[in-house]
């Protein structure tokens, strides 16, 4: 995973590297959230990136209804990535990926398409 994915969410700040033994319970799971906050930003900066290519823009219901979440999920992601600096988005008008949601959004895509690939010569549906 790039630096770049791993600074993408708030739980970052909140986590920090100890022994495990040393870790409450709730601390145990910051590596699990750090991971999925990642691969959220991936999620969404791939979509955007698709939709943009293949419709000319993402709007907010495009991505809600791609990534089977309401709207208002769309958007609080949106204010995440925003802040991250992978997005530039204004009310009411398309989604616009940054350069290093452009960046993102490539390594995520081959990243996919590597699995697949690998599974596909597994014969694997």
């Amino acid at each position: 995973m790039s630096l770049v994915v791993t600074t993408f969410h708030a739980v970052a700040a909140a986590c920090r590297p100890a022994s495990p033994a040393a870790l409450p319970p709730a601390e145990s799971f910051c590596a699990s959230r750090r991971d999925r906050a990642g691969e959220i930003a991936q999620d969404y900066v791939e979509a955007i990136a698709d939709l943009s290519a293949a419709v000319g823009e993402a709007r907010v219901t495009d991505l809600a209804r791609r990534l089977g979440v309401t709207h208002v999920t769309v958007n609080r992601t949106l204010a995440r990535l925003q802040s991250a600096g992978y997005v530039n988005t204004k009310p009411y008008r398309a989604i616009f990926l940054t350069d290093a949601g452009r960046t993102l959004a490539k390594e995520s895509k081959q990243r996919h398409e590597t699995v697949v690939a690998f599974l596909l010569s597994l014969e694997f549906p």
